[in-house]
């Protein structure tokens, strides 16, 4: 049986920025693939908050900006212009092979093609051996199944499935596309510009049958395709985050695994990066325990509020916050940097309420 200090399952960002800032102890991750930042799965959009974050780390990773944002629904479409980028794209693979780089710099193990399993308190096994922990950080994806076996509840995605293509027309290369249709009842298309012909294409849904959305693009914004490259997905998970993600004193799950993200868009990294640190600090402290209360503060409550918009327009038509998100941000209520907080995109609406019933009534 061999002994480790702090244990992470999974080498994503949530696993890798965590080890990453932890400084007072040693961590071993314990990553399934041959290599970090493998399969691809994320559309790798972000805003300005984690944008400067991700700076910190590297300049390089940030590749594309967009100051205009395109909403197509079934009924019309609305643009939101901004001198300053509103969204940014990020070189999602680039990111963990830097952040595994800067890991093990600090003297961190990274264990590739070894699959971690549940086996018993304070033990899991891997690449055929019993490990044993003092902490175990369970950032093993959507599909976790630290999650399945030690809390069991059944999990609901969405599938992602997306592409890098070719087009035949130029594409405006600062503006990002939002597509509500019938083909993604419960969430959304994109398309993804990443130079002037070139963008990324994709749809989230239940079911997703084909990439359809292509046709749609043609139809609605005339953007034809004429090659298709890379074809990537990946489950968005869109179920209940867990109340407390530390387990047994021992045992904390992080990132998608809980999961941390956007309700609306299925966004990780934003949370990712408000957590990780605090969860490092948590873990260097011996006081792993004390990170259920940041946890509360930081997501819990805030998450829960932008559930129930979320499912309110599950319930009606997804596209139902466009109309109210365009016409804030054209009186300069909502800007830019709101885009990172999607409640407090929502609080402003509701402050607004009154106002607009008086001018009604």
């Amino acid at each position: 049986m061999r002994k480790h200090d702090v244990v992470v399952v999974g080498g994503g960002p949530a696993g890798l920025y965590t080890a990453f800032c932890t400084r007072k102890r040693e961590v071993t991750i314990i990553e399934e693939h041959e290599k970090v930042g493998s399969p691809k799965h994320c559309a790798g959009i972000v805003g300005g908050l984690v944008a400067g974050e991700l700076a910190k780390i590297s300049p390089n990773l940030v590749d594309h900006s967009y100051k205009n944002i395109v909403f197509i629904t079934p009924s019309r479409k609305y643009v939101l212009s901004s001198k300053v980028p509103m969204a940014f794209h990020v070189n999602r693979q680039l990111l963990e092979e830097v952040l595994a780089s800067k890991v093990e710099s600090l003297g961190h193990r990274v264990l590739l093609k070894t699959r971690a399993l549940p086996y018993e308190a304070r033990r899991v096994k891997a690449g055929g051996q019993v490990i044993e922990f003092e902490t175990l950080i369970i950032a093993d994806g959507a599909g976790s199944l630290f999650r399945r076996t030690l809390i069991g509840k059944t999990p609901n995605y969405v599938h992602g499935l997306q592409v890098v293509a070719r087009t035949s027309n130029t594409v405006p290369d600062d503006t990002l596309i939002v597509i509500f249709s019938e083909l993604t009842p419960t969430f959304f298309s994109w398309i993804i510009p990443l130079d002037k012909d070139t963008v990324k294409i994709g749809l989230a849904s239940k079911a997703p049958k084909g990439m359809h959305v292509f046709s749609l693009a043609e139809k609605r914004l005339g953007i034809k395709v004429t090659s298709i490259g890379e074809k990537f997905g990946g489950l968005i998970p869109i179920h209940s985050p867990l109340e407390n993600p530390v387990v047994c004193s021992s045992m904390v799950f992080h990132g998608d695994s809980v999961p941390l993200t956007k309700p609306y868009t299925g966004g990780g990294l934003y949370y990712i990066f408000k957590l990780s640190p605090i969860l490092a600090k948590c873990v260097d402290d011996y006081r792993l325990q004390d990170y259920s209360g940041y946890y509360a503060r930081v997501f819990r409550v805030k998450n829960a509020l932008e559930r129930l918009i979320t499912e309110f327009s599950r319930k009606t038509r997804y596209f139902v916050p466009v109309p109210f998100i365009s016409a804030l941000f054209k009186l300069g209520v909502v800007v830019p940097s709101d885009f990172d907080e999607h409640l407090r995109v929502a609080l402003k609406a509701l402050a607004l309420v009154p106002a607009m019933l008086a001018l009604l009534y």
